[in-house]
C-alpha cells in the first residue's frame, strides 16, 4: 500500500471510529466497527463492538450480523 492509500485508509478508519462514538445506538455502525477490527486481528475490540450491536438489536442472528447480512 502506498503512502496515499495508507493515508486514505487511516482517514476512513478514523471516520468510522468517530461515527461509532457519535452514533452509539446505530446497529450497522457498531457491527461494521466489529468487522473492521476483526479484519485487522483485533478480536477483543471486534467482540466489544459486536456485543454493542447485538445489544441494540438482540433479535439479529449473530452469524448473519457478522457477515453483513443484517
Amino acid at each position: 500500500m502506498d503512502g496515499a492509500s495508507q493515508g486514505a485508509a487511516q482517514a476512513e478508519v478514523a471516520a468510522m471510529i468517530e461515527r461509532a462514538r457519535n452514533e452509539p445506538q446505530n446497529f450497522a455502525v457498531q457491527m461494521d466497527m466489529g468487522q473492521m477490527y476483526a479484519k485487522i486481528g483485533r478480536f477483543d475490540k471486534a467482540a466489544e463492538f459486536y456485543r454493542k450491536g447485538l445489544a441494540i438489536n438482540p433479535n439479529t442472528n449473530p452469524v448473519a450480523a457478522t457477515t453483513n447480512n443484517y
